[in-house]
């Protein structure tokens, strides 16, 4: 899915995209080099931020293999979603203001690209439909997602 207002014109485009790159990563493999797997992916935060605050968070992508690795990092397939204590969604990337492209990239060996991320530091859930309101302060996790990949958790504190 791109997003999380998904509708059958993003299924589509999802599926288009999956086979182009699928169709590269035949060609790349053809050739000796990876195919878009395996990669790391990380969520990078600030230990904590004041309450209100708009803090970056960085979305890492690694190629983890020995050989280049095709990956497609168009900015739908990526997303940071913020968890509560209890495990209750806070907040998500992709809920209000969902973007599209186009970004397939050859990753070298151990190479690593960041994507960063300034959270307004408002709560917010999938297509943006409940009102926005400022989370207390609290701990809480970040879990990042390229596709279906999902990252570690990462913890984060509002203070």
């Amino acid at each position: 899915a791109l997003d999380l207002t998904i509708g059958s014109e993003h299924q589509r485009v999802g599926l288009q995209l999956f086979f182009r790159v699928g169709d590269v990563n035949a060609q790349r493999e053809q050739a000796g080099e990876g195919p878009s797997e395996p990669a790391g992916l990380d969520v990078r935060a600030p230990a904590s931020a004041p309450v209100g605050s708009k803090p970056t968070f960085e979305l890492a992508v690694t190629n983890v293999s020995t050989v280049p690795c095709v990956r497609a990092l168009d900015k739908g397939l990526q997303e940071i979603v913020m968890f509560d204590g209890a495990g209750n969604r806070v907040w998500g990337s992709n809920d209000c203001f969902p973007e599209a492209s186009s970004d397939v990239r050859t990753l070298a060996p151990g190479e690593t690209l960041v994507f960063p991320l300034v959270w307004a530091g408002l709560t917010s859930e999938p297509g943006c439909a409940a009102p926005r309101g400022t989370p207390p302060a609290g701990s809480y996790l970040l879990r990042g997602r390229l596709d279906t990949k999902l990252s570690p958790d990462a913890p984060f504190t509002l203070a």
